[in-house]
């Protein structure tokens, strides 16, 4: 029997399990009930097919709904006036500093410390953060530990902070945050707990993490953030060429967080060049072993200097807690720099 076939095998099983308990064929659901006699990881499912989802589809033709691999519900197309794409334009030289997925409470603050020194030395015009900067760990569909991790107030208490220490410190005059999966999925508990209070402002993402009085503007997660001929997006691929996936699906050049690594692909047309970025992390990599005893995670994030229909996108990847800066060494604090 081939590795595909054992994996077939151990997830159709599993499906019929989960059908006859009446419950959805999640990635918790399988680690409880798979076979060992099978010998099938999900380590192994996600080094054969990319993704969790890309699995399920090939072994039933269906798209799983799957939190952290798919934009399973999308309320913002019910809007007649929503728009894919939110675009700004910008002339001359145009700075951005990318600040990718930072899982508070989970974050490493090493880590984190490099990134707001680095928007210090950087001084860039915009900080986009690309999603996922709160965890919302108690309120996941997925099994909980009821030990770990904070209570939402204080996740978004915490964010609210860090928003505002990376505006003052980074000194840009726009920082544009992107709401991320992790973050979506207060709008799920609040639609599958408390139906009743969906529409309330108070409790919109935007109006929690008070993101007008922190001086950042708020673009939805199934919208594209575009500068001139760069799109930003938390991202949807988290298989082995996530990067790739996006350019090829929307043809544009996309920089995004998501998958917790640092990878390119680039792409040569005739009279272009496309370029996909993912721009690592900034969640503590103990965290990654929850999930693979050695995930493919790095810790990093991106400056994109934007010159009219010009672009030059780095990233920056902090090693141990240190980055490397105009020919100097960065090393992060073991303090955490959110303020208490």
């Amino acid at each position: 029997m081939s590795i595909k076939e054992k994996i077939t095998e151990s997830i159709q099983r599993i499906y019929q399990l989960a059908l006859n308990r009446n419950t959805k064929l999640t990635r918790d659901f399988y680690r409880e009930n798979k076979d060992p006699d099978l010998d099938v990881s999900e380590h192994m499912i996600i080094n054969e097919y990319g993704s969790w989802s890309e699995a399920l589809k090939t072994a039933f033709n269906i798209v799983e709904d799957e939190e952290d691999n798919t934009y399973d519900y999308n309320p913002d197309h019910l809007d007649p006036d929503y728009e894919l794409v939110k675009k700004t334009t910008r002339k001359g030289m145009y700075k951005v500093l990318v600040i990718p997925d930072v899982h508070i409470p989970f974050h490493s603050k090493k880590a984190l410390d490099c990134v707001i020194r680095i928007a210090e030395a950087y001084g860039p015009d915009e900080v986009i953060q690309l999603g996922d900067l709160c965890d919302f760990y108690k309120i996941s569909k997925y099994t909980k530990d009821p030990r770990r991790g904070e209570s939402v107030q204080k996740e978004l208490d915490k964010a609210y902070k860090l928003l505002k220490l990376i505006k003052k410190r980074s000194g840009a005059t726009r920082a544009t945050f992107l709401e991320g999966n992790h973050e979506f999925r207060l709008h799920k508990y609040i639609c599958t707990q408390a139906p009743g209070f969906s529409d309330m402002r108070a409790l919109n993402l935007e109006s929690l993490l008070q993101l007008k009085d922190a001086g950042w503007d708020y673009v939805p997660q199934h919208q594209f953030y575009q500068i001139n001929n760069v799109h930003f997006t938390h991202g949807e691929f988290v298989s082995t060429h996530s990067s790739q996936k996006h350019v090829a699906s929307y043809d544009e050049t996309i920089v995004h967080g998501h998958t917790h690594r640092i990878a390119c692909n680039m792409v040569k047309f005739l009279n272009r060049t496309l370029e996909g970025w993912e721009l690592g992390c900034l969640a503590s990599l103990k965290v990654a072993q929850e999930y693979q005893k050695s995930a493919n995670w790095q810790h990093g994030c991106g400056t994109v200097d934007i010159y009219n229909d010009q672009y030059w996108i780095r990233p920056h990847h902090i090693r141990d807690g240190c980055v490397s800066w105009n020919g100097r060494v960065i090393e992060g604090s073991n303090e955490d720099p959110i303020p208490s």
